[in-house]
């Protein structure tokens, strides 16, 4: 499958799945957009398969390639920890602290600190790095972050609603995309 048909694909999938939540959000939002509700649940999901494609992708792949499928299955994972959630559930109230703000922050912006370390070691990949995300297979990963800054934007303006939750969901299905995209370098 062509590059372009494979951008195709996923809008369709994720246009006709944009589709389906809005439809099932309206009906049953307590299901749907609720704090560890569906879509919540499938962001997790979602993520979880990004860092495990990145991370088969890093050790198939060498050099530059292999420590930017490093760094981004770093990404995928500070968001699924950033997203994981178990407030309100039946658990060990020391579970639920785990997943509290106080904690999940903090965590979040130690694994992002680590991120940077690990890419500032590896800088002499720089110039690799650069030409990586010029390249036309990286306008997926450049869509993920847009759609990821709307839904914290919206977060921040609005607050928890279906548009924050779907943009977020978008951001990580494009996240999933170039993750396979990634994969599929040759080296």
């Amino acid at each position: 499958m062509t590059v372009q048909a494979s951008i195709v694909a996923i809008i369709v999938l994720v246009g006709a799945t944009n589709v389906a939540l809005i439809g099932a959000a309206e009906r049953y939002p307590s299901i749907v957009i609720a704090e560890n509700g569906l879509l919540e649940n499938l962001q997790l999901v979602v993520l979880l398969m990004t860092t495990i494609v990145l991370l088969s992708a890093a050790a198939r792949q060498t050099d530059a390639t292999r420590a930017a499928a490093i760094a981004l299955a770093g990404a995928s994972g500070a968001f699924f920890f950033r997203e994981l959630d178990f407030r309100g559930l039946d658990l060990p109230v020391y579970l639920q602290v785990l997943t509290s703000a106080y904690v999940r922050d903090p965590v979040f912006l130690a694994m992002v600190l680590g991120i940077g370390i690990y890419m500032y070691i590896n800088r002499h990949f720089l110039r690799d790095w650069i030409a990586m995300i010029l390249h036309p297979r990286a306008a997926v990963l450049t869509a993920a972050a847009f759609f990821l800054a709307m839904g914290h934007l919206l977060d921040d303006i609005y607050g928890r609603t279906i548009w924050e939750e779907i943009c977020e969901f978008n951001g990580y299905i494009l996240f999933l995309a170039a993750a396979i995209n990634h994969y599929n370098i040759r080296q």
